[in-house]
């Protein structure tokens, strides 16, 4: 590929050559043209015109203001002029601030402005350019400039110029024609990118360019001579050169934003705006006041050197690889050169004939048009590319296409064999379903030869009489053409019905005409076939259905074949959810192992006769645990090939329960035979009762406190099947508690609780029994149970009687208290008296001796009476009594006197109190006896 780079570069390194030259070694013939830059002095002060060499002077280097300036409004300057003899002397100067005379040796020869200076008179830093005709005696002598000035600026801030009118003239036209080529260049560059941006407004790069180009001929064209010619003003010139000048690097960074890559963008743009800012700001000062022009121009260079540094910044990744980037970067690079060479040679630093800033403007602006020429090579490579590529796209579709017109005549050349030679009988219809065209095969299908076929309607051709041919209704409703066939009823050419399957849909040719392809095929021994399975199947499915068991099937990678719907009555899942999760999943062990070694017997050739059975308890949808019972084996079709691995699952939880409720049974029964054994004396030695405990495996420890449970529930009543239940219920979870052991006894549960060694004590005993009874009311919430302690005792000899003080304790707690309690055998009191006697014939006969009457009256008259007496006997004064039974304080005054009436007694004998309290108490005993101890057993 050729360097078509490489012309934009040697342009730029001849460009800084031309520079260097220009700035450094700008002087012609030196007898033609010559800079006055030598023996240059100065004075302050105003002096005699006619005598000018009085007075002090001192030496002189480079331009502008002297040293020592004191506010002095006059400054002379003076240097001597080559001695060559030279045709018509001429001197040329610029940049003279403000009012200018000049004198040879006294005489004066030119002036400008008046002298002195008018206070408030506008300084003018540029322009106008002053060319000075010497007199012909004039080499030799000493040149005089008297300066006056009404700002601190004054002096000489440009070069001077000297030679004969015609070399003066050759070199300045000569470096305004170079400078009108490069304006003429600049110009037509930014126009021609202003139209171009123009013609497509999507090309801001051309706008850019051209703000760039145009801004850099505004520049150009103020430094030269002709533009005072063509417009004397040199005001107007000069707020030209500054508004031009503080604007210039606006445009090149606006061109930077073509350059970056888009990181670097939105942060170009912001630099951009507060570049304008900054440049409306010092606008502002130069207008507003000329002596800060200077001071805004060294602002104005040392922001460009930051934008250029910053340039350089954002374009660092790029400037390696991207030729945009380095010609950008070369170009503002030469631009800042010159245009540092020109600050440093205002300012005094260097010294130099040119300013040549509008060389590196040149530089700057060629470096941006080979960037756009850049883009257009490279648009028009791509272009060239593309064309190249769609050339080859074409070829490739043309070999394409030939190959695929060989093909769809080969195809056709099929198609039409196929339509001769298939066994399926096919016709094709206009679109009036009339035939076109039918092979061989409908002929023998139907009995329609293919001449007598074609033109006839296909639905007077085989329709049975009655029947909307389906065939006609294709074209009207193209959803109903399918790949599906439909089962339909023919007619044959004798008469006979056929079953057919129809499969019909249309096409369009090439020409652009429709039609529609009917294809039919005999299914009438299919039909029959698919009658029987259909009934075979809906009796399956009956049978699946209504099964218990779930029957599932997986073949030898574990994939789920068939499972039955009996699933969602097993599991609770439907068999859409199960099937979304593997059959066998890892924490389901025991299945995969019984799958595993039916897969593993099949490999080895092995036929097991019989399957393998496991039981596995399952959680079901609803978080119910249940038992289930599976067999697996290997299911065989009627010729012996193996389908996969058959599986039989069934609940069998309530088989389980029952299993486990024969074992609680058994352990129950044998612990009652035990206790009940010790209870009855069969047992009368402790040793023989400790070794027939360790046979029977009963925990019976040394140290233990003997009790007895009471337990009601308001939903069973005594005796009855539920409160049996619940008593086994009770007594089983006693015996899974660590430390108890329980049997059933009547009407109760009988406890021993392990204590430990060495004895505690009573609160030992209290621990225990208050665990006890935590554990039951945890378990059997609304189940009252009152528990009864027999006192503590060492010997199992004495444990009979101690189990009856237990019995005893447990009915007197009860009647003491409604909720569930606990009551020590050594803290019933005289109850334990009442409770012995209340099952004797005389505790009743007594009872009935002296409360009789009472209850007899309280029966026949709907009273309370014997309520009353109670509350009397237990309570004090009879207000507190009628408090509590919230009735009047009289009128239990008046039950009192009706009760002493019935029984014929006085309730305020102390004898005839404890009579009546003692019956009471023991009718109470009597009724909540319950059969617990019969009067035999006491």
């Amino acid at each position: 590929m050729r360097k078509s780079w490489l012309m934009p570069v040697f342009i730029c390194l001849t460009l800084v050559a031309g520079l260097i030259l220009l700035a450094f070694y700008g002087e012609v013939d030196p007898a033609n043209h010559r800079f006055l830059t030598n023996d240059w002095e100065y004075s302050w002060g105003d002096r005699d015109p006619q005598h000018p060499e009085a007075g002090e002077w001192l030496p002189k280097q480079g331009s502008g203001r002297p040293e020592g300036y004191s506010g002095q409004n006059y400054l002379w300057l003076r240097v001597p002029l080559p001695p060559e003899p030279v045709k018509t002397p001429t001197v040329f100067t610029e940049f003279v601030h403000q009012s200018l005379q000049v004198y040879v040796d006294g005489t004066a020869v030119y002036q400008h402005g008046p002298m002195p200076v008018p206070p408030g008179e506008k300084l003018r830093l540029w322009l106008p350019y002053h060319i000075i005709p010497l007199p012909d005696d004039a080499p030799g002598k000493m040149l005089y400039f008297r300066i006056s000035s009404s700002s601190p600026s004054i002096g000489i801030f440009g070069g001077v110029e000297y030679g004969p009118m015609w070399g003066m003239y050759k070199y300045k036209n000569m470096i305004e024609f170079l400078k009108f080529c490069v304006f003429s260049l600049l110009t037509a560059a930014g126009l021609w990118s202003l139209i171009v941006y123009l013609y497509d407004r999507k090309k801001t790069v051309y706008l850019a360019f051209a703000a760039n180009a145009l801004c850099g001929a505004g520049i150009l064209f103020c430094t030269t001579y002709s533009s005072f010619l063509f417009y004397p003003n040199p005001d107007f010139w000069n707020n030209w050169i500054i508004v031009t000048s503080l604007s210039w690097k606006i445009v090149w960074l606006q061109f930077l934003m073509y350059i970056v890559t888009d990181v670097w963008r939105r942060t170009v743009r912001r630099l951009v705006w507060l570049t304008v800012a900054f440049s409306c700001l010092q606008m502002a000062a130069a207008v507003m006041n000329p002596l800060w022009i200077q001071s805004v121009m060294v602002a104005n260079m040392v922001y460009s050197i930051g934008c250029y540094l910053a340039a350089l910044y954002f374009c660092r990744s790029q400037l390696r690889f991207n030729r945009e980037a380095q010609l950008y970067a070369g170009g503002i690079s030469v631009w800042m050169a010159a245009s540092t060479v020109d600050a440093f040679n205002i300012v005094g630093v260097i010294h130099a004939h040119l300013l040549i800033g509008w060389l590196g403007q040149l530089a700057e602006t060629s470096s941006l048009a080979a960037i756009l020429a850049l883009r257009y090579v490279n648009t028009r490579r791509r272009l060239q590319r593309y064309a190249q590529e769609l050339e080859e796209l074409a070829a490739t579709l043309e070999t394409k296409v030939t190959e695929r017109t060989e093909k769809l005549s080969i195809q056709k050349a099929c198609l039409e064999q196929l339509f001769a030679n298939s066994p399926d009988a096919i016709v094709t219809l206009d679109p009036e379903y009339r035939v076109t065209k039918a092979n061989p095969a409908f002929t023998a299908l139907f009995g329609y030869t293919a001449r007598e076929a074609e033109g006839r309607s296909i639905g007077r051709l085989l329709c049975v009489p009655g029947e909307t041919p389906a065939e006609e209704h294709i074209l009207d409703c193209p959803d109903r053409a399918s790949g599906v066939p439909l089962d339909i009823v023919r007619r044959h050419k004798d008469g006979n019905s056929v079953a057919i399957a129809l499969t019909a849909f249309p096409f369009v040719t090439e020409s652009g005409e429709t039609g529609v392809c009917a294809v039919y095929r005999d299914i009438s021994r299919w039909a029959l076939t698919k009658r029987n399975l259909m009934d075979s199947e809906r009796k399956y499915r009956l049978l699946a259905k209504n099964l218990d068991a779930v029957v599932w099937l997986i073949d030898f990678d574990q994939r789920p074949i068939y499972i039955s719907p009996s699933l969602e009555r097993l599991t609770g899942y439907t068999l859409t959810e199960y099937l979304r999760q593997p059959l066998l999943k890892e924490k389901n062990r025991r299945l995969q192992a019984a799958v595993d070694e039916v897969w593993d017997a099949y490999r080895q050739g092995k036929k097991r006769d019989t399957p393998v059975v496991l039981e596995e308890e399952k959680r079901t949808r609803d978080g119910c645990l249940i038992w289930i019972e599976s067999t697996v084996n290997i299911a065989y079709d009627e010729n012996g090939e193996a389908l996969g691995i058959l599986g039989v699952s069934r609940d069998i939880t309530a088989r389980k329960r029952t299993e486990k409720l024969l074992s609680l049974a058994y352990e129950r029964k044998r612990l009652n035979h035990f206790f009940n054994d010790l209870l009855d004396g069969v047992l009368p030695f402790e040793q023989d009762i400790y070794n027939r405990a360790r046979q029977l495996r009963v925990n019976l420890p040394q140290s233990f406190t003997v009790c007895f449970c009471q337990v009601e529930d308001s939903r069973h009543s005594a005796g009855s099947e539920g409160q049996d239940m619940l008593l086994d219920e009770v007594a089983d979870r006693l015996n899974r508690q660590d430390g108890l052991a329980a049997w059933n006894f009547s009407g109760g549960i009988g406890v021993i609780c392990r204590l430990p060694l060495p004895y505690g004590g009573r609160q030992s005993e209290q621990a225990e029994a208050a665990l006890c009874l935590k554990l039951l009311l945890e378990e059997f919430p609304g189940v009252r149970f009152s528990i009864g302690v027999a006192d503590y005792f060492t010997s199992l000899a004495d444990f009979n009687n101690r189990f009856r003080h237990a019995v005893t304790a447990a009915r007197i707690g009860r009647r003491r208290r409604e909720d569930s309690c606990i009551q020590y055998y050594e803290e019933c009191g005289i109850d334990e008296i009442f409770d012995n006697f209340a099952g004797t014939r005389e505790a009743e006969a007594f009872v009935r001796r002296v409360l009789g009457p009472l209850y007899d009256y309280d029966r026949d008259n709907g009273t309370e009476l014997v309520e009353t007496l109670s509350h009397i006997l237990s309570r004090g004064t009879l207000r507190e009594i009628a408090d509590m039974m919230h009735i009047h304080p009289k009128t239990i005054a008046a039950r009192k006197q009706r009760i002493e009436q019935i029984l014929n007694i006085s309730l305020d004998s102390f004898e005839e109190r404890m009579t009546l309290g003692a019956a009471l108490q023991i009718d109470k005993c009597r009724l909540d006896s319950g059969g617990v101890l019969t009067p035999a057993e006491s």
